[in-house]
């Protein structure tokens, strides 16, 4: 062996030994010393830094001996001196693995965080993750498997396969009245690499006449949109969002490119953007020779009233409409699609295509032969009943532990907006939900920021009550404790 080579196991162990089977970096020099010494702290190294947990199994000794060239004997006494010092044990028919309990080695463990798994999760963007259609799925990944050609196992076309996004234009047109061809689609990871591609376009067109690319986004809004877009190197300009959705009267008149907006239910008020609004925001968008995002993360779930359609259905040309799996199925899918105007088609491709090269193919296969089968719309309608359900036994269950709250924007979507009582501050409900392991999200609406002139005035502390994963056995007791937070954060001193 070479000096300083590394070498690692082969997974040519017969099947039924587990531990011969597993790759396993391990570097030995010759002339530093004992062999046999250099693998024991190897692999003292490998438990310490916790690349080999409690119950591993490690390769079996003739393997990694012809893997690292040495002898098996070297292997041999390696393993058993450690399995003297009880950081290894044999498993009779299981070969050799790391001890059950090696906290003598193992690098101390960071202590979790409280709100990973809290009691109740309350957050405004989760949907029901039990609910997630595994049947549904397993049989939908086998028939997309069946019928996917070898070539489509290659690299996957940047802004998706095509067959995918003809079955997303349809269901797009269909479900939320969206006006599209397969060629308007373009598939993502979610509405968040969304946001980033069209937001990158916009800074290089603004960079090519050396204009300052500036987008304007709802306040208040989601975050992370307006984050995402800075990242992106774009002026955020807020303008201000009351409970009928975005102020389409105080767009700035010039010096922005775009407006990121979310129309049927505005992100976090709840709003509900109105006919003359919609139309007044395409005048101003044809008069500014702008691009309206139109983010549509929650449209399949209306409680009350009409559904309202997509506002890309009113100017095709000019909106690009932003889709997403996240809160119909589950984040962890990182599944999103646009329907882009055809003038912005070639720079969207070619900024997906340098982003990550194309999303996964066969997640994408899967998601049309769930649409197609039917089975898509089946769970979306049985989440939307349970929702509605779930929503009003929240909404009664609060009239008694917050009687002061006042709730709007309930009409749709997977959370309750509060506004609370003045004397509520933001602050302390973030550390009273600590106490009572509770994840949700507040906020302090500006006065600048929920000036509506009408019967909605919004300014002050309000709560976001996610309700999507809540399970119905547990309504009531987290509406006792978001009780006892919102008394804690007005009475508790700060």
């Amino acid at each position: 062996m070479r000096k300083d080579q590394k070498r690692t196991a082969e997974p040519d162990h017969p099947a039924g030994r587990p531990a011969g089977g597993r790759d396993l970096a391990i570097t030995l020099t010759r002339g530093a010393g004992p062999l046999h010494r250099q693998l024991e702290d190897a692999l003292r190294a490998a438990i310490r830094d916790g690349r080999l947990t409690a119950g591993e199994p490690l390769p079996a000794t003739r393997t990694l001996a012809a893997d690292l060239d040495v002898s098996r004997g070297v292997v041999v006494e390696a393993y058993a001196q450690l399995v003297a010092e009880a950081v290894l044990q044999t498993v009779p028919g299981g070969g050799t693995r790391v001890g059950d309990r090696p906290a003598a080695h193992a690098r101390a463990a960071r202590p979790a965080d409280p709100l990973t798994t809290p009691r109740y999760d309350l957050r405004p963007f989760v949907p029901e993750l039990s609910a997630f259609p595994r049947r549904a799925w397993i049989d939908a990944t086998a028939r997309a498997l069946r019928g996917m050609t070898d070539a489509q196992l290659a690299l996957p076309h940047p802004t998706g396969d095509a067959g995918v996004r003809a079955t997303l234009a349809r269901y797009s047109g269909r479900a939320r009245g969206v006006r599209a061809h397969a060629d308007d689609v373009v598939v993502t990871s979610g509405s968040m690499q969304s946001i980033r591609l069209v937001g990158e376009l916009l800074r290089r067109r603004a960079e090519r006449v050396g204009a300052a690319p500036a987008i304007a986004v709802e306040a208040p809004g989601f975050p992370l949109h307006r984050l995402s877009l800075e990242r992106e190197g774009l002026r955020a300009v807020s303008v201000p969002a009351d409970a009928g959705g975005l102020r389409v009267d105080a767009l700035p008149d010039g010096g922005v490119d775009a407006v990121l907006v979310t129309p049927a239910h505005q992100f976090p008020l709840g709003g509900e953007l109105s006919a003359e609004r919609r139309a007044a925001l395409i005048g101003w968008a044809t008069t500014h020779d702008a691009i309206v995002i139109e983010d549509d993360y929650d449209g399949e779930y209306r409680y009350a009233g009409d559904t309202p359609t997509a506002l890309q259905a009113d100017e095709p040309d000019r909106v690009v409409y932003l889709a997403t799996a996240s809160k119909t199925l589950a984040t962890a899918l990182r599944l999103g699609w646009m329907v882009v105007p055809p003038a912005l088609r070639s720079e969207l491709a070619e900024a997906k295509l340098w982003a990550d090269g194309g999303s996964s193919a066969l997640v994408q296969q899967t998601l049309a032969a769930l649409v197609v089968s039917g089975a898509y719309d089946r769970h979306v309608r049985r989440s939307r009943d349970r929702y509605r359900r779930r929503r009003g036994r929240l909404l009664d269950a609060l009239a008694v532990t917050m009687p002061d709250a006042r709730t709007v924007g309930a009409e749709a979507g997977l959370h309750l907006t509060l506004r609370l009582p003045d004397d509520v501050a933001v602050a302390r409900i973030w550390t009273a939900a600590a106490d009572e392991s509770v994840a949700l999200m507040a906020i302090d609406v500006g006065a600048d920021e929920a000036s509506g002139g009408d019967d909605h005035q919004l300014a002050g502390p309000v709560l976001l009550v996610g309700f999507g994963n809540l399970p119905d056995a547990l309504v009531d007791d987290a509406a006792a404790a978001l009780g006892r937070i919102v008394t804690a954060a007005r009475s508790r001193p700060y």
